[in-house]
């Protein structure tokens, strides 16, 4: 942060604000992309453990329809 006021300072306001909206893009898209990352695994294992209930469920199916 202090670079980013030495910058401001030196080269004038438009220039910072330059490089503080690149360093915000910068570490906005990281934790956006982290967040999808994160968001992707969970959607993954909830299909996993919908196909899983969902084998449980035509097992559990069969097994009553032989019983009638």
């Amino acid at each position: 942060m202090e670079q980013v006021i030495n910058i401001i300072v030196q080269n004038g306001l438009g220039v910072g604000s330059f490089i503080a909206l690149i360093f915000f893009m910068y570490t906005s898209l990281n934790d956006i992309k982290n967040s999808t990352e994160e968001i992707s695994k969970t959607l993954l294992m909830i299909q996993t453990n919908l196909t899983n209930l969902q084998n449980r469920v035509e097992r559990i199916e069969g097994k009553v329809d032989k019983d009638e």
